[in-house]
């Protein structure tokens, strides 16, 4: 159904996709407290895409297709306006 590929991802989907995003990026690895801290960031932004639009965007960042410095791992803002391009 159409609705359901509008649902707002649940925090746990939208955290696995921006983990596995930030492990792409070395300069974005983490560990422990600072990297639950970062996700959580991350995912209270992207929270109200469909888990389809941020498992894309974090894709495009990866493999360096969102246009931005494929050296470093997007900003909030910057992944914020991906899953909304989607």
């Amino acid at each position: 159904m159409v609705a359901d590929t509008l649902e707002p991802s649940t925090p746990a989907n939208a955290a696995q996709f921006v983990s596995v995003m930030f492990s792409g990026f070395q300069g974005a690895r983490t560990s422990g407290d600072e990297a639950r801290q970062r996700v959580a960031l991350y995912v209270s932004q992207v929270k109200s895409y469909p888990t389809w639009a941020i498992k894309e965007a974090c894709s495009r960042f990866l493999t360096g297709a969102a246009g931005s410095n494929a050296a470093f791992a997007p900003s909030v803002a910057e992944l914020v306006k991906a899953c909304a391009d989607e």
